[in-house]
């Protein structure tokens, strides 16, 4: 009785920033009588994130793609996981974006959500790892949530065979614990044939949460994610509310490291003068 619609120009939060329109039957089954129920924006929306360039809904969860929010490197993409209380109420639970993610990966044009409303795919069919940009080769992330409410990055599906342009992500779908993701643009049959790629999911992770740091951001996750993504781990059962997540960037002029640039550096500088040894 819920319809999500996408609106990836509109300009609330910049241009092109998006929005989401949530439609409401209150006669399903008897009836059309269809309201706007909410609104929905990005707690951090910007110019030309497009959010909502995908959309869907089971229950009263929602999940939402940004295919070009910046958070992880220009147009690397994301996707936001919103929650309706009883009265109809929508808010943000969480943002959710790869421990690998770069630039123009494009993560969040496809999505879909597991049947226990706790496990979500998220499609990056432009991702192309360490190759260049545009080459598409494509991802998958499988995010899970936590019987305490945090989501954690469970795995990142690639194609074993996987090879330029194959948009690898351009669909995704779940049933249990088994991931299905199609390859618009595989070979194997023919020019752009296409095909689909079966996983079978392990299950709930058991492994402890922490708070990592990653490029200055902080999410939930297990010690070995963390550290495999090049992260800082805070322990345990750490939260990121109680983590100071220190940025990647430096103050290239403080050349004394006193957390100024001034006459110092300046001086600094002249007295380092002349051909490097």
């Amino acid at each position: 009785d819920t319809v999500l619609v996408g609106a990836t120009t509109h300009d609330d939060a910049g241009e092109s920033s998006g929005a989401v329109y949530v439609f409401r039957n209150s006669n399903p089954g008897k009836g059309s009588a269809w309201f706007q129920e909410a609104k929905l924006l990005p707690d951090d929306g910007a110019a030309y994130d497009f959010f909502g360039s995908s959309v869907t809904i089971k229950g009263d969860m929602a999940v939402i793609g940004a295919r070009q929010d910046d958070d992880n490197g220009l147009e690397a993409g994301a996707a936001y996981v919103f929650r309706r209380s009883g009265k109809g109420t929508w808010q943000q639970e969480a943002k959710l974006r790869g421990l690998e993610g770069v630039e123009y990966d494009g993560l969040g044009q496809t999505i879909n959500i597991g049947e226990g409303e706790n496990l979500v795919v998220v499609g990056a069919p432009s991702d192309c790892g360490a190759c260049q940009p545009g080459n598409n080769i494509g991802s998958a992330y499988v995010f899970r949530q936590t019987a305490g409410g945090a989501w954690y990055e469970e795995a990142k599906l690639l194609a074993s065979d996987g090879a330029v342009n194959d948009q690898f992500g351009i669909a995704v779908g779940i049933s249990g614990n088994t991931v299905m993701i199609g390859v618009a643009l595989d070979d194997d049959n023919g020019n752009n044939s296409g095909a689909v790629c079966v996983y079978e999911l392990p299950g709930q992770s058991t492994g402890a949460f922490g708070a990592c740091c990653l490029d200055g951001a902080c999410m939930r996750t297990t010690e070995a994610q963390c550290t495999s993504a090049g992260g800082v781990f805070a322990g345990d059962e750490s939260w990121c509310a109680d983590v100071t997540c220190e940025s990647p960037f430096t103050c290239l002029g403080d050349l004394n490291g006193d957390g100024a640039v001034g006459v110092a550096d300046l001086l600094d500088l002249l007295a380092r003068w002349g051909a490097c040894p």
